[in-house]
């Protein structure tokens, strides 16, 4: 029982980091099928890794850095993200893979639990949590910051590094119960979930700056929308009373005309009047109204 215990937990790296880059990416190129079959594929494959003769030939290290080297290629290939965003989401992935995983094996010295037992239980929570609450704060502002996602992966890439460094170190199964080995992994742990706090309180203030920024936009167009037909009515009102000038000069011409007989130039009077009409967009109005 302990033993297929002892190898859960190494099979329990892969599909957990699978399934954190499950909850914070949403954009895929390939159907949900697919990335069920990477996250029962994925415990496995860390099995494979750990245990082969093949591998078991090669430093930890090395079995460790080329199964990541296997992983993450394939979900980068599987994402429809393909930028800085997509490092952040590996590394934070990582992070809190690698901080289950020390964290569960310091707290098992003290607990009278299996430490696989224990992760499924802390992943679980966490993992809920993660969708629940950080999930949807996230995806907010998921696409946006632009490179600014290259920056803020740093935090998660140090942290996930110290956390694997901690995990490889030699003897680190002899060494794990000791107090200066402990109080650093706690203060490990605490400052990433600060880190991970700290990340949701800036998202969710980015997210409501983006919704400001958004009803600012939108009240500015409707306010333009609104001012736009005020504006050509005046322009209207303007372009009517030039006219009704002309036309008072005009008919006070055609009049004149009329009584001296002279046909040609009431003619021609009468054309500019038209003319004037016509440029006010009149001359249809005139004509139904006879």
């Amino acid at each position: 029982m302990t033993a297929a215990l002892d190898l859960m937990a190494s099979a329990l790296i892969g599909a957990m980091a699978v399934a954190y880059m499950y909850a914070l990416n949403d954009r895929w190129r390939v159907s949900l099928q697919a990335r069920v079959v990477l996250f029962l594929l994925a415990g496995p494959a860390a099995l494979w890794f750990g245990l082969s003769p093949f591998m078991r030939a090669l430093p930890v290290v090395v079995r460790v850095a080329l199964y990541w080297l296997v992983l993450l290629p394939v979900c980068w290939s599987f994402s429809a993200v393909r930028d800085a965003r997509f490092l952040f989401v590996a590394a934070t992935s990582l992070l809190f893979t690698y901080l289950s995983t020390t964290v569960c094996s310091m707290a098992c010295f003290y607990l009278p639990i299996h430490r696989t037992l224990l992760r499924l239980l802390l992943d679980g929570a966490f993992l809920a949590f993660h969708i629940g609450v950080f999930r949807p704060v996230f995806q907010e502002v998921y696409h946006t910051l632009k490179r600014g996602w290259l920056v803020f992966s740093l935090m998660p890439i140090c942290l996930c590094s110290l956390f694997l460094f901690l995990l490889l170190t030699p003897n680190y199964d002899a060494r794990r119960g000791l107090p200066y080995v402990q109080v650093f992994t706690y203060l490990l742990a605490l400052l990433s979930l600060i880190f991970y706090w700290a990340s949701f309180y800036f998202f969710q203030k980015l997210g409501h700056w983006q919704e400001s920024e958004v009803d600012s936009a939108v009240l500015t167009a409707q306010v333009t929308a609104l001012a736009r037909p005020r504006e050509a009515d005046l322009a209207a009102e303007e372009q009517r009373r030039i006219l009704r000038h002309d036309l008072r000069h005009y008919l006070h011409i055609l009049s004149s005309c009329l009584r001296a007989g002279d046909g040609p130039a009431a003619l021609q009077t009468m054309e500019a009047i038209r003319a004037g009409l016509r440029s006010a967009g009149l001359e249809e109005e005139v004509r139904h109204g006879q």
